[in-house]
């Protein structure tokens, strides 16, 4: 009698148990595509081909030949760095000057240290805690301080992180002038006065920005020079910047140019050419020589960091 009574009690047990098995292995394999899918560069990447996120196009299309500013002085490539294999789809690039060393930033919201020559890689740092869709291309840039480095990108906050024994660690926000970043976009990219910790940034809609001598507070920095007729300025787009021997230099896109311009009054006074280099992204002076990073996608090959002489 007993055994009657239990068997059917032990057969719902069972089939419970193969229910609830069935529901873990699914809740597993959904977790585990969910990982594969918003936390992996490959899934990222191919979450972003098929909804056609990404790939910004211009909204017109320039001759790189045919620059707003009438005298360009071509600046040739004299060799390429290849990355350590880590770095991939770097977005911004700064010379730390007190430490003998690149920063550089990804599109997957990372900042390495790196040595000169790229042959060494000094430190990673993920600087968000967010699943890797989330933060892919949340950071475009990052400006080399005295006491660390300051990131900037879509969120229009200004983070500064310091290094404390070869371990980057996020410290406080700059301020602003209460009210946020005046840029209407993006911040593309960004530079940093030395002594003064003055910082400069531009938007992606082509503004260049100053911070105030105050240091709370920004104002725009309207650029100025001879331009060809019909012509104008506002056809410049800035993604890359540096501070480097009391001038600012900016990297342009659509143009690959080097725009050397007084930070005082916003004039340019050269004009550099890029020989052979398209879909720059960002910009570094080290002495006489301009190190360029290029942007591509995950599945393409990177030109590795590219180096141009501005004395020859």
């Amino acid at each position: 009698m007993s055994e009657k009574i239990h068997r059917p009690v032990f057969r719902l047990e069972t089939a419970n148990a193969r229910k609830l098995g069935i529901v873990g292995l699914t809740v597993t394999a959904l977790i585990a595509s969910g990982h594969v899918l918003f936390n992996t560069r490959t899934g990222v990447h191919a979450v972003f081909e098929i909804f056609g996120i990404g790939g910004d196009t211009p909204e017109w299309v320039a001759s790189p030949e045919d620059p707003p500013v009438p005298v360009v002085q071509t600046a040739a490539l004299t060799r390429s760095l290849t990355y350590p294999g880590e770095i991939l789809q770097p977005s911004g690039l700064a010379w730390d000057a007190s430490a003998d060393q690149f920063l550089i930033v990804t599109d997957q919201a990372e900042l390495f240290a790196v040595s000169r020559h790229l042959d060494k890689l000094l430190s990673r740092t993920t600087m968000s805690r967010a699943p890797l869709i989330a933060r892919q291309g949340s950071v475009e840039t990052v400006a080399a301080l005295e006491s660390g480095a300051v990131v900037a990108g879509r969120d229009h906050s200004l983070p500064t992180w310091q290094a404390t024994d070869g371990v980057w660690r996020r410290g406080e926000t700059l301020r602003t002038d209460g009210s946020g970043l005046p840029m209407s976009g993006d911040v593309t990219s960004m530079a940093s006065e030395p002594g003064t910790g003055r910082l400069f940034a531009a938007d992606e809609d082509g503004a260049l920005w100053r911070q105030a001598q105050s240091g709370s507070g920004w104002e725009p920095l309207v650029l100025s020079g001879e331009v060809r007729e019909r012509r104008t300025l506002d056809e410049y787009r800035i993604v890359g910047l540096e501070y480097s021997a009391g001038r600012l230099y900016a990297l342009t896109a659509h143009y690959p140019n080097i725009l050397v311009i007084d930070p005082a009054s916003g004039r340019i006074e050269q004009a550099f050419a890029l020989d052979g280099l398209q879909d720059q992204s960002g910009l570094a002076i080290v002495g006489g020589e301009a190190f360029v990073t290029v942007d591509h996608e995950y599945d393409e090959p990177s030109p590795g960091l590219m180096v141009f002489d501005l004395e020859g």
